[in-house]
């Protein structure tokens, strides 16, 4: 699911009115899935969208050198099976790179 939302509840703590969310709720409870949904704060992922300012602050950042990415595995290309396969399993701690050459 995706789309903007109301937020109910005065414990929640990252969204707001008007954010812009992706979920994918829980199937295995009973109802419908309708106009509206009820969804846990922990099932939602936030659509961010970073401003002009943002993007070069980040050009910046890159261009010093000063942004790190930690690599879980380099993979050939042809590996790109296993490399989803890498990803589906939820236990990697870093990006999973696939060589294109």
């Amino acid at each position: 699911m995706s789309g903007s939302g109301e937020v109910l509840g005065s414990d929640l703590t990252r969204l707001k009115v008007g954010d812009e969310i992706f979920s994918r709720p829980d199937i295995s409870l009973d109802g419908a899935y309708a106009e509206f949904t009820f969804i846990k704060e922990s099932e939602v992922a936030l659509k961010l969208k970073p401003n002009a300012a943002q993007l070069a602050e980040i050009a910046k950042l890159a261009d010093a050198d000063k942004l790190n990415t930690l690599v879980e595995t380099i993979l050939p290309l042809s590996d790109a099976t296993r490399g989803h396969e890498l990803s589906e399993r939820g236990h990697t701690c870093g990006k999973i790179v696939l060589r294109v050459v």
